[in-house]
């Protein structure tokens, strides 16, 4: 059946599918796209001018008024009658001691605190603390009020699905790679050693450094592999904001289906785009964190209306980091290109890709070196020996049909 691959992140065990694939396929299948989702850095988007203070907006206030709620009186009527009891059986001298706080207890008792007079700087803390976004939605469409608090909250819950693995060191293992075999620099020695001592049963379970012999000697030791596969990996979920803002709009609006003008009406606000996090009025470029080595979307697309923010349709920075983190033992790949990208020269280094901008802002003082005419020259050698000189053409073709079918991302989340 051949080698298979995955994508991975070894240090916190992740991995993008659920299945292997080989290599060929992996390159040439779409499959690296899902990369990008996962290594590009968000913006923080910009709040809609609908959103803004100045706003004419006014959205309608709450059909219901949450109950008052009086701190110091509200008791349940068994403990209120419980209370009065023993207050009858006090000494007198006991009263005398009590009675000073009466006037104090009847000052609070007509102070009503409701959840809408609440400080700004509470009610803050409350839309920090909410952990569904469905709750921060639907608390958030009751009034102008909440929604200004709330929707800075609902950008900062989808953001924090984005870019997930920037920073994080990148490998496309095969399913050949022996135990002990790991890229340069990856891991540290202690790590090594400690990863060398796993066992892994036939189950696909570590096991316990106290498993019995009999589960010992069916054992096998821990690949890289073994990393990105379940039940010691977990399989990342790409984020398709479009699909899930939208797939949470609808759970909200049942929920609160007297708020349906308002869901109608904040549409636009409460479903995600990629532009909105990644514009494409800015150049992203791609950055290997370890080497600090950086790649221009220009030398990696076969056209400049290809490129759309960090994504590039056809051939893009996936495709780079894939062919340049393979990592395997066995260089049976069944690849025409030779077996040099088997021991990939940027296997088990960090990326993230980012804006250019961002990017000097952030580097000034620091020295980068700017691979893109090496990286270009590298794919364009792949692709040619895979798909024969007319390979470029090849693409334009099949980006022309995705883009008749509007189904350009369709493979990011296939399994």
């Amino acid at each position: 059946m051949g080698q298979f691959f995955k994508i991975s992140a070894p240090q916190v065990r992740r991995a993008l599918g659920k299945r292997g694939k080989q290599l060929q396929e992996i390159l040439f299948d779409g499959t690296p796209a899902a990369l990008v989702h996962v290594l590009a850095v968000p913006i923080e988007a910009q709040l809609p001018s609908s959103s803004s203070p100045d706003s004419t907006l006014v959205l309608p206030e709450p059909q219901y008024t949450l109950p008052a709620i009086d701190v110091v009186t509200s008791v349940p009527a068994k403990r209120k009658r419980q209370a009065d009891t023993e207050e009858e059986s006090l000494q007198p001298e006991k009263k005398l001691e009590t009675a000073s706080g009466d006037f104090d207890k009847g000052a609070a008792a007509g102070f009503l605190i409701t959840f809408s007079s609440l400080p700004t700087e509470m009610h803050e803390l409350i839309f920090a603390r909410l952990e569904s976004i469905e709750d921060l939605i639907c608390l958030s469409v009751t009034s102008r009020y909440f929604w200004d608090i709330g929707y800075k909250h609902i950008r900062q819950y989808y953001t924090s699905l984005l870019g997930c693995w920037a920073g994080h060191n990148i490998i496309c293992v095969g399913d050949y790679v022996d135990a002990g075999d790991y890229p340069p620099n990856l891991y540290s020695a202690e790590e090594e050693q400690e990863l060398n001592e796993m066992r892994v049963g036939p189950d696909g379970y570590c096991l316990d450094s106290s498993a019995d012999s009999d589960s010992s000697a069916d054992s096998q030791r821990l690949r890289l592999y073994n990393l990105a596969i379940e039940p010691i990996g977990t399989i990342e979920e790409v984020v398709d904001l479009d699909q899930i803002s939208t797939r949470t709009l609808n759970a909200c609006m049942r929920r609160c289906r007297s708020k349906k003008w308002t869901f109608d009406f904040k549409h636009p606000e409460l479903v995600m785009r990629n532009s909105t996090y990644f514009p494409n009025s800015q150049v992203w470029i791609l950055r290997n964190l370890t080497t600090k080595e950086f790649v221009l979307p220009t030398a990696v697309a076969l056209k400049p209306e290809y490129i759309e923010g960090p994504f590039i349709r056809g051939l893009g920075f996936g495709e780079v980091v894939v062919a340049r983190t393979c990592w395997t033992s066995d260089y049976a790949i069944a690849m025409s290109s030779g077996t040099d990208i088997c021991r990939g020269v940027w296997a088990g280094h960090r990326f993230d890709i980012t804006t250019l901008s961002r990017h000097n802002e952030g580097t000034k003082g620091d020295k980068w070196r700017d691979v893109s005419e090496d990286v270009s020259k590298e794919i364009a050698r792949i692709w040619e020996c895979e798909d024969g000189p007319n390979w470029r053409e090849k693409i334009y073709e099949t980006v022309s049909a995705l883009e008749q079918g509007d189904d350009s991302d369709s493979s990011v989340f296939d399994d």
